[in-house]
């Protein structure tokens, strides 16, 4: 069916620590080798058990390991969405533990009440209806839930807080599911009708935290991520130093998609192969039909769209003819002709965000990330920073040109350092 992901054991103690008190009923419903059961162990002899797994094997396996662990115990294979359905089995728990499956791609999305979602939207959905009231849910849940910049992830989110209290948002470490590329938190959730009646904890994996409130939140799309809301307010903090004149990308510059996709992705094609190291190295491209198409110019900036360090690709195109780019391209297209300020701009841009910091807050993605056309435009930069920082910036514009990628990052970081200090 869909992709499942294991528990790994170090984050029992993490799940038990956000147990309620008083637990008579559970479910997992997508319980695999039964690692969230083990928070329960503790507890099991007060405890009436349902746990669902599709695979037959793995269902099989968990029954002979915590058969003898709980007060009562209800192993069922079978698909969870299909058994929990109101019309044939509905159920109310007092707790609901769940590591649910997720698949980034689309095509692998399912139906579920009449629209087609991700398939760890439709689980927790499911699970939203199947607590009872003052019950709770545990989940260790994707990205895609927890800090999409997307519309859907934003009214979702929405959709969670008008039932539930969020109790906390635990930021897990970046590898703690092995062989996983991706971001994945941990979600404590309390069904009840004041759900913003007290503030809500995001906590990051080695235990700082940030306390929200309920306009941070409905400014945000309902993020429940700490990197985010930490690199927010350092961006705030530095943006709000008197000598700095800052833009937004929109208010300056148009950000537009390259458009042509596989499989008329050529060689001759910027495309994202060409990032090698750093930014992209694009002279000898196509120029066939650029002038019809969405292309790149002397003076545009592009970077990736999608895959690894995207804000660390970020460069500028020198050639006087067009050329034509992928759909995996995104160009940043200035409204002005001064060639020079496009190199302000690009190192504005590269000091401020092609770091660690600028990835966490700009990047989306459950595993491949990517940007997206809006979080690139309501990037804001400092707009005379290459004339504060002139040494600096002339330092960086010959290692750019000379493709020095390791003096570049060097002259970027210890900026940005001094910005942040």
């Amino acid at each position: 069916m869909k992709a499942s992901h294991y528990t790994p054991e170090h984050l029992i103690s993490l799940v038990e620590c956000n147990l309620p008190e008083n637990v008579s009923t559970v479910l997992e419903p997508s319980v695999g080798d039964g690692s969230l059961l083990r928070a329960l162990l503790s507890v099991g002899n007060k405890i009436s058990l349902t746990a669902v797994d599709i695979d037959f094997d793995t269902i099989e396996g968990t029954r002979d390991k915590y058969r003898d662990s709980f007060y009562q115990v209800d192993f069922v294979n079978d698909d969870f969405l299909i058994w929990s359905d109101p019309i044939n089995n509905f159920q109310e728990f007092d707790l609901i533990l769940m590591n649910p499956p997720f698949n980034a791609k689309k095509s692998n999305w399912v139906f579920y009440d009449g629209e087609k979602i991700p398939v760890e939207y439709a689980f927790f959905s499911r699970a939203m209806k199947m607590c009872k009231e003052g019950g709770t849910i545990i989940a260790i849940l994707p990205h895609s839930i927890i800090s999409s910049y997307s519309s859907l992830g934003a009214s979702y989110r929405r959709r969670i807080f008008s039932s539930f209290r969020v109790i906390c948002c635990y930021e897990l470490n970046e590898f703690d599911f092995p062989g996983i590329e991706g971001r994945f938190y941990l979600l404590a959730v309390e069904k009840c009708r004041d759900s913003f009646g007290s503030g809500i904890l995001v906590i990051s994996s080695d235990g700082s935290h940030i306390n929200l409130t309920s306009n941070d939140l409905s400014s945000s799309g309902y993020r429940l991520d700490y990197k985010y809301y930490y690199s927010f307010q350092c961006y705030e903090r530095l943006f709000s130093i008197g000598k700095f004149k800052t833009a937004s990308i929109f208010e300056i510059a148009d950000v537009v998609r390259g458009r042509i996709s596989a499989p008329n992705i050529t060689k001759n094609i910027i495309h994202t192969r060409d990032y090698s190291f750093g930014w992209a190295d694009v002279n000898g491209k196509d120029e066939a039909l650029a002038s019809c198409l969405t292309s790149v110019e002397e003076g545009d900036i592009l970077l990736k769209r999608v895959g690894r360090r995207c804000l660390a690709s970020l460069g500028l195109y020198t050639e006087i003819t067009p050329s034509l780019v992928s759909d995996c391209i995104l160009i940043v297209k200035s409204r002005h002709d001064n060639f020079e300020q496009s190199w302000r701009i690009l190192f504005s841009l590269r000091v401020l965000y092609a770091n660690s910091q600028g990835e966490s807050f700009i990047t989306s993605g459950t595993g491949a990330k990517y940007i997206t056309i809006r979080s690139m435009s309501d990037l804001k930069i400092i707009y005379n920073l290459a004339e504060l920082y002139s040494e600096e910036y002339a330092q960086w514009k010959r290692a750019f040109d000379s493709f020095d990628e390791k003096l570049v990052l060097s002259i970027e970081s210890k900026l940005f350092e001094k910005l942040s200090s």
